[in-house]
């Protein structure tokens, strides 16, 4: 659970790299879920505005990152 934790830590964390670092433990499978779990925190409903920010802000890096 601690790796669950970290890993939303640093995907959250608004910082580039350790975003960056987040996104690159993930397989191909797993980075397209957590992309649309990102997507839907960033614009859906029953989520706090520090968390939409957040997953914009890993939105923003990773589309920056890969080209999305």
């Amino acid at each position: 659970m601690d790796d669950l934790e970290n890993f939303w830590e640093k995907l959250l964390s608004r910082d580039s790299e350790l975003i960056r670092q987040a996104w690159g433990t993930l397989s191909a499978e797993e980075k397209k879920s957590v992309y649309e779990h990102l997507k839907d925190m960033a614009t859906g409903e029953g989520w706090m505005e520090v968390q939409r920010e957040s997953a914009k802000a890993a939105l923003k890096v990773l589309q920056d990152s890969v080209g999305r």
